[in-house]
């Protein structure tokens, strides 16, 4: 039976209509996949809509496809593409309005002292995530927004995971991955980029530049250029914070104690 979802995404209200022989199940699969991110009535209307069909029938399933829908026969990549388009939809409201970052979000549980870890897709967003999420409060694993004052707002969608190292990825919910609880809002302490290298030892905190980290942070930005006078807007934020910072490390758990420090020096 066709039904209607709706999800705050980055605080964008987004409504998925569901339809096809197996929204059923659709419909179950993404609630609790995006258990996090679910609209009730009395927060708002959805801005934007995205159509997707689960059926059996290739031919279904092709004609929702040239509609622009997402669709498939398969559950794994009709939910891997929903979150893409989720996400999408999220961003495509809120250019020009935030700084939109490419990054994992994590909050101090009481304080709400947000740090944001960068990083482009691949590179340990998501990894750096599910292992601090299980103390820290789970804001995201994908955008970080950050307002002109400093808020961030969370987006607590999915976890985007590899089974078996195949793709499509699996979307699992924080939820059920045991991460901390997601704040109504974060308040930034620190910006850092993420380097793996296996070799150290220990973690290494750099200071970065600040004209180094506007051109690196740019790149993990989603069209910042639509911000008013954005490197100037950026680089007050970092200065506000003590600049960005590079973490070079070798594995996600010896970042925590680093995380840790910076959520407690801004309480």
């Amino acid at each position: 039976m066709d039904q209607e979802i709706a999800l705050a995404a980055m605080g964008v209200g987004v409504a998925l209509r569901l339809r096809g022989g197996r929204a059923d199940e659709l419909g179950d699969e993404v609630r609790a996949a995006w258990d996090r991110c679910l609209l009730s009535a009395h927060e708002g209307e959805p801005v934007a809509t995205v159509e997707v069909w689960l059926d059996d029938d290739a031919e279904v399933v092709a004609a929702a496809r040239r509609d622009g829908a997402v669709a498939g026969t398969s559950i794994r990549p009709v939910m891997d593409e929903v979150s893409t388009r989720v996400t999408q939809a999220g961003l495509e409201e809120l250019v020009g309005k935030a700084w939109l970052l490419h990054a994992c979000a994590l909050s101090h549980p009481e304080t709400g002292a947000t740090v944001v870890l960068v990083a482009p897709s691949g590179t340990g967003k998501t990894t750096a995530a599910t292992t601090l999420g299980r103390r820290f409060g789970y804001l995201t694993d994908e955008t970080a927004v950050v307002m002109r004052d400093g808020s961030v707002v969370p987006f607590p969608k999915p976890l985007s995971l590899l089974v078996d190292g195949m793709r499509p990825k699996k979307q699992v919910s924080p939820t059920d991955l045991g991460l901390g609880a997601t704040p109504n809002s974060g308040r930034l302490v620190a910006v850092a980029l993420l380097q793996r290298d296996p070799e150290v030892e220990a973690v290494r905190v750099e200071d970065v530049p600040t004209v180094e980290a506007l051109a690196l942070l740019a790149e993990q930005t989603s069209s910042l250029h639509l911000l008013d006078d954005p490197l100037s807007t950026v680089a007050e934020i970092l200065r506000e914070r003590g600049g960005a910072r590079r973490l070079v490390y070798a594995e996600c758990s010896d970042l925590e104690s680093v995380v840790a420090g910076w959520m407690e020096e801004a309480r």
